[in-house]
């Protein structure tokens, strides 16, 4: 199974205003430690920005998993296929 496959980037809302526009400090790969809502102005910190979006991150968390297994079991079908391929006792539907 492909790892990068399943990368997600869940966007983070505003529980204020609702909007998705964030201002902080420092480069976009560091982790701030408080953010801003450029639309509102209310500031929260790194946990509780997770804390509001949770359903959010948990749908995107339970989309990622059923993909991942539906994966899986496709793989290891066609491994067992692969594996069992010429044998006359056994057929595969």
């Amino acid at each position: 199974m492909e790892g990068n496959k399943y990368n997600r980037e869940i966007t983070f809302f505003c529980p204020e205003c609702g909007s998705a526009t964030w201002e902080f400090d420092g480069e976009k790969e560091e982790i701030p430690g408080i953010v801003k809502c450029a639309s509102c102005g209310r500031e929260y910190s790194r946990e509780q920005l997770i804390q509001c979006n949770k359903q959010n991150i948990d749908k995107n968390f339970s989309e990622m998993a059923e993909e991942a297994i539906k994966d899986g079991v496709e793989e290891l079908k066609e491994s067992l296929k692969k594996s069992f391929r010429g044998n006359k006792n056994i057929k595969w539907r």
